[in-house]
Order: structure tokens, then sequence, then C-alpha cells
């Protein structure tokens, strides 16, 4: 049975896990900074963070941020990042269905629109996306690595 639900302060580790299939190396120690930024994060008006949970065990997550903005009369924006499923449990529709979740979430926030920037040059991601409304040809994204 599969459940979406928003992360809560007892999800870190798992989270942590998960992205070890996203780009994480290595999980970094809980310590109190850590736990620090993770409150932050978890009280941070606008950060979510949808999990995809099957039979109680965090298998996919979604992130969304919901950006104030002062053009087109004042409505923010959303940025979807970190879009991960557990090898084990891809094609399923797991991620397809947190990502509808977090553009219902932008809408009832009133966002005129929501992005997402991708790495992957794979055929199937990049159908992924398009099939759950993203458009690859309306803009250009630029990423400078600090």
């Amino acid at each position: 049975m599969f459940n979406v639900r928003m992360v809560n302060k007892n999800d870190l580790p798992a989270l942590q896990e998960l992205y070890l299939n996203l780009h994480d190396k290595e999980i970094i120690p809980i310590t109190s900074e850590a736990l620090h930024t993770w409150d932050e994060i978890l009280k941070t008006n606008g950060y979510y963070i949808l999990i995809g949970e099957d039979r109680g065990t965090i298998v996919s997550s979604v992130t969304l941020i919901i950006i104030k903005n002062i053009t087109l009369k004042m409505r923010p924006y959303a940025l979807v990042e970190n879009i991960v499923t557990d090898p084990g449990h891809r094609n399923k529709g797991y991620a397809g269905c947190l990502l509808q979740k977090a553009v219902e979430i932008a809408k009832e926030n009133n966002c005129y629109k929501i992005m997402l920037m991708s790495g992957s040059t794979s055929e199937s991601t990049i159908n992924f996306y398009i099939k759950a409304g993203f458009s690859d040809t309306e803009k250009t994204g630029y990423v400078m690595r600090l």
C-alpha cells in the first residue's frame, strides 16, 4: 500500500538513506548542527518534503519550495528538487504521485509556475517529466556550482 505524506522530524535517517540513490555518497552524521538544519527546514513556511511510503518504508521523495515573488501580480512560483525513488520501487508511479501532489500544493499557494531542473539525460527520465506536464523547451536552465 502506497501512502503520500509530509515528512516529519523522525524521518531524517530514512530520508538520508533514500538520498544515497540521488546524489549523496554517504550519510551525514546526525549531529546537533544537522538536527538544527533539519528543524529549520521543517519550520520553514513554503518548504515541503513529500515522501511516499510502501508498507511503512520511505521509498520516494520530492521537495517543493514556494518562493515569494514581486512580479506577475506578486504571485509566487515553485521549485521542485530532489526527486528520487528507491531503485527497487521504480516504475510503479510513486514519483509521479508525489509530483502530482507537489503541483497541487503549488496551485493551492497560487503559484504561477513550477520549475524543476534535472541533470539526467536518460530518455526515460525526460519522458517522465514531460508526461508529468513539464516542458523542456520553454526555458533554459543554468547552474553555477559554489
